[in-house]
């Protein structure tokens, strides 16, 4: 759990017990005996605390309102977003078990499934979306000789743009028919803007050294790819070097192999991949997931909150409806005499429901100027661990505000009309 979903629960179970515990505490101190005479009077510090409730009732409401509209924008953003690579009907293996995973060996792999029709293209590499860390190096500025620069690092295998739908902006990819030289790299637009060239197609064919520990390595870019999320959706998009493996990267183990299979064979496919893994890697397990099912699931502590707050604030409206009509309901029996000389004077129900909801949406239109300053900071907390967020507008204060307001006025009119259109000899009998 996120430190918002705990704010959200403790609001809701303190608003709770607050709305549930006062009204219980004052009534223990009424004395029996004066309850069942019917003596009880109005006492101003109960009308004071019952307005109170209403306040704070309505104000957790707003704020938890608020909060679960902007939860959800912020999802859908998320999911708008372009991640710059195509998940669909891509599997992903797991490199993992008893078995030597090296280049041969998946190389033998590759070459096997590429000639069943199902398989469109295969890949390997040390990390996939939702499902890699940010490792990084420095390399020596292309343009300013002996200034570092510090860019992430990928390492994949050939077809690796094509296979993951990752668009080809210049030059080429990693590709076995055209590998010229081992000593290569591509560059991802992020990187090639970072390093200060005017277009992708000037960074084409400069040489760049990779600073390692274990001795330097110049390497010639090849291509520059489209900005691709490998991280996560709410991770700044981090300028990468993409390396060939067998020969730019001294361990060469890949983690997890690619597969893009054709539309409409997944599971022909996935019985093709089981049985040329298991002649080739006969000791390690067929472990496999979806692309974009593993990238969704990055959302999830997004889904998890947004699922407490729309519940929390339910729960939240309906306590504050229900405190909202008891003082109603309490304001309308103090009341009945009056409204009973209004009728008989010619006041209109409509005139009557406006007198008695007045103070009510008094109450209400505080307890909104209370609440929106503190959601407001809530919210902008909230969007700060995104690096790409929604802007804070207006209207996600003004909106959830009316609709609330539109409820509560729903709740007391039902209440009000009821007593001003009874029958005013009946109400001036009253007692």
């Amino acid at each position: 759990w996120s430190w918002h979903s705990v704010i959200i629960l403790v609001i809701l179970i303190g608003s709770t017990l607050v709305s549930g515990l006062v009204p219980a505490i004052m009534l223990t101190g009424v004395q029996p005996v004066v309850a069942l005479k019917g003596k009880i009077t109005r006492s101003p510090h109960g009308g004071l605390m019952r307005k109170s409730l209403v306040v704070l009732q309505f104000g957790v409401s707003v704020a938890l309102i608020v909060f679960t509209s902007v939860v959800l924008a912020q999802l859908g953003h998320m999911r708008s977003k372009d991640a710059g690579f195509d998940s669909n009907q891509r599997v992903v293996i797991r490199a993992q078990g008893t078995e030597d995973f090296d280049l041969k060996k998946f190389r033998t792999f590759r070459e096997r499934i590429l000639t069943n029709p199902k398989v469109i293209n295969a890949t390997a590499s040390m990390g996939v979306p939702g499902r890699a860390r940010l490792v990084g190096s420095n390399f020596d500025h292309p343009l300013r000789p002996g200034e570092n620069v510090f860019m992430g690092l990928a390492v994949v295998d050939y077809d690796f743009a094509s296979t993951m739908g990752i668009k080809l902006i210049a030059g080429r990819e990693f590709r076995e028919d055209q590998q010229t030289d081992e000593r290569v790299m591509m560059l991802d637009e992020s990187a090639v803007r970072y390093l200060g060239f005017d277009s992708p197609e000037d960074v084409i064919g400069q040489s760049i050294t990779w600073r390692w520990v274990e001795g330097d390595m110049t390497l010639k870019v090849i291509g520059v790819i489209g900005n691709w999320n490998i991280l996560s959706p709410r991770e700044l998009l981090f300028r990468t070097a993409i390396f060939f493996a067998n020969t730019a990267h001294p361990y060469p183990k890949y983690t997890y192999y690619t597969v893009h299979l054709a539309s409409g064979a997944i599971k022909e496919g996935i019985g093709v991949l089981e049985k040329e893994w298991k002649a080739i890697f006969p000791k390690a397990p067929f472990e496999y997931f979806f692309l974009d099912e593993s990238f969704q699931s990055v959302f999830q502590q997004e889904e998890k909150m947004q699922s407490l707050a729309s519940v929390a604030t339910l729960l939240a409206i309906f306590i504050a409806c229900l405190g909202l009509g008891g003082l109603i309901a309490y304001s309308v029996t103090q009341r009945t005499k009056e409204i009973g000389i209004r009728k008989t004077l010619g006041a209109s129900v409509t005139r009557i429901l406006v007198l008695l909801s007045q103070d009510f949406i008094r109450l209400i239109l505080i307890a909104t100027v209370i609440a929106i300053p503190m959601v407001w900071w809530a919210v902008k907390e909230f969007l700060s661990g995104y690096a790409y967020r929604i802007e804070i507008s207006a209207w996600m204060f003004i909106i959830p505000s009316l609709v609330l307001l539109l409820i509560a006025i729903g709740t007391m009119s039902f209440q009000t009309i009821k007593a001003a259109s009874a029958n005013p000899v009946e109400s001036l009998k009253y007692e």
